[in-house]
């Protein structure tokens, strides 16, 4: 499994294994130190689209789209980097 397919894996039950997964992804994300991202500069709207987004692609499809499907929010972020909004694209 991807770690985006694991990311967006929901637990289907309340046991123990699956509130140890959900911590296990919790601290996944802190050690990437993503808590620490600046969004301030980004609108509502904008946020709200690139969840959307995130919850509907697939790895496979995001690896089949053109470079400008793929990256149609990519131009300079809020950080003054060319990377996208989310520094990671």
């Amino acid at each position: 499994m991807t770690t985006l397919g694991w990311l967006r894996r929901h637990a289907t039950a309340n046991t123990p294994s699956a509130l140890l997964d959900v911590l296990a992804k919790i601290e996944w994300l802190r050690e990437r130190e993503i808590h620490r991202w600046d969004l301030s500069a980004l609108t509502p709207n904008r946020l709200k689209l690139l969840a959307r987004l995130g919850r509907r692609y697939t790895n496979q499809a995001l690896q089949r789209a053109t470079p400008e499907r793929r990256y149609h929010f990519r131009k300079r972020g809020p950080l003054g980097n060319t990377r996208g909004y989310c520094g990671f694209v």
